[in-house]
């Protein structure tokens, strides 16, 4: 099992050659789930036990209801019910892994171990994207590593992480200090020069959450200094990279001035221009035009207009118009009903994919899906040894992510879901090992 993790980890990672070879290859993540899916129908068949806590399969059940009752109201097609599944599926077997093939702590920490190698690889391949293939471009959108196209964002988030998990492990005493510092900078460097904005937001639940939450010693003022004066410099480095390379004066001023309308623009989607209308059933309607991330506003614009235009029908608005009813395909036939219409939107973030999709009971049930996770890592933190250390890491992942949610849509970012989620499923399935109250969910024919 290992041998299907440390590959997933390396074609995720490294999406970005494979798919120069041929864009084929991007199903290859979606293939090795589709082994481990069948490898855990066997093993759960065989032992007839899987490590799960109740809530998530009361969780499960929900959701699948929740999807299948908003399939049938909205008489989703076939073909795009089988493609717009795909980005809510694709995951999942890497989740439930943990719970039916035992993942040992050693084994967690060699493949945490090949992550870090593999993050520290994006230095090297940033710079030389920044500073020679993409020299003198006025975006850092093309500055994304081995991650591929559209990257950029999810370079951001993947670095960020690694940051997160490397700090927590040298609160705890497990990195020396020079090693820290080199780790945290060739880490820093590609999401300083890939113009990531939303790293001045990030950046600070990476460098604080692990000190929380994993430094053993409170009172240990010396490592919290060093920790504050490298994170400031870390800040400080960040704008001005950001203001050399790109030249749209200074990033803090940014902020300033136009940070609210980076989030919010106020943009009502109503332009006179747009004037026809395509009706997304009863008296719920939308323009009828492909509207672009320009003319969407900022990052809360995207979240608010499926709020917005399924207000009027309540029944859509808590259900959303269908999976794969506001995505596109590459198979035009199987694209969804609404795609031609909102599918540049709608895929923006994963908060604003939602909402379209499955609607504000879909998007709360995701939450409450991350903050089960990050409860559960919680619990991991009061437990000593390497699942101390892990968990504290984990927690600032888990938070990124979640607030992330508002700023890239993780379904489309295979590197990110894919890790997300197999971690995850490692945390989730520790916590209720470490529970003795708890007893085993077992399957039963």
């Amino acid at each position: 099992m290992n041998g299907i993790i440390y590959c997933l980890f390396t074609i995720v990672v490294m999406n970005g050659f494979f798919t120069a070879v041929h864009g084929s290859l991007v199903v290859l993540p979606e293939l090795l789930s589709g082994i481990v899916f069948m490898l855990i129908l066997l093993k759960a068949a065989l032992e007839k036990t899987i490590l799960v806590s109740n809530k998530y399969l009361l969780l499960c059940v929900m959701a699948l209801i929740h999807i299948i009752i908003g399939l049938v109201i909205n008489d989703v097609a076939p073909g795009t019910i089988l493609t717009g599944s795909r980005p809510y599926l694709k995951w999942i077997p890497f989740f439930l892994l943990p719970m039916v093939f035992r993942i040992s702590e050693e084994s967690m920490k060699k493949q945490l171990k090949f992550l870090l190698f593999l993050a520290l690889l994006q230095c090297p391949i940033a710079l030389y994207q920044r500073m020679f293939k993409f020299e003198g471009t006025l975006t850092g959108d093309y500055i994304t590593g081995t991650l591929g196209s559209g990257g950029s964002g999810v370079l951001t988030l993947f670095m960020l992480s690694g940051i997160a998990m490397t700090l927590s492990f040298f609160v705890s005493g497990k990195i020396r200090l020079p090693a820290y510092i080199m780790l945290t900078l060739m880490l820093f460097i590609p999401t300083a020069i890939n113009e990531t904005k939303v790293t001045i937001f990030l950046l600070p639940i990476a460098l604080f959450v692990p000190v929380f939450y994993g430094m053993k010693d409170r009172a240990n003022l010396r490592k919290m200094s060093g920790i504050f004066i490298l994170g400031s410099a870390v800040i400080v480095g960040f704008v001005s990279i950001y203001d050399t390379y790109y030249g749209r004066g200074d990033v803090v001023e940014f902020l300033i001035d136009r940070g609210a309308d980076y989030l919010y623009s106020g943009t009502e989607f109503k332009e006179d221009e747009l004037l026809a209308q395509k009706s997304l059933g009863g008296q719920v309607t939308i323009q009828q035009q492909k509207i672009g991330s320009k003319e969407s506003g900022g990052r809360l614009d995207t979240i608010l207009l499926p709020i917005k235009t399924l207000a009027d029908d309540p029944v859509k608005l808590w259900i959303g118009v269908g999976i794969g009813n506001a995505s596109t395909s590459i198979i035009s036939v199987f694209s969804g009903e609404f795609s031609s219409v909102i599918g540049n939107i709608a895929g923006t973030t994963l908060l604003s994919y939602l909402l379209w999709e499955t609607g504000l009971s879909g998007a709360i049930a995701f939450i409450v899906f991350l903050v089960f996770i990050l409860n559960d890592s919680r619990k991991l933190v009061l437990k000593g040894g390497f699942l101390r250390i892990f968990a504290a890491g984990w927690i600032a992942v888990v938070s990124i992510i979640l607030v992330a949610m508002a700023y890239n849509n993780l379904f489309y970012s295979n590197a990110i879901i894919f890790i997300f989620a197999y971690i995850s499923g490692f945390a989730v399935t520790e916590a209720f090992a470490k529970r003795q109250s708890n007893v085993q969910t077992t399957i039963h024919y």
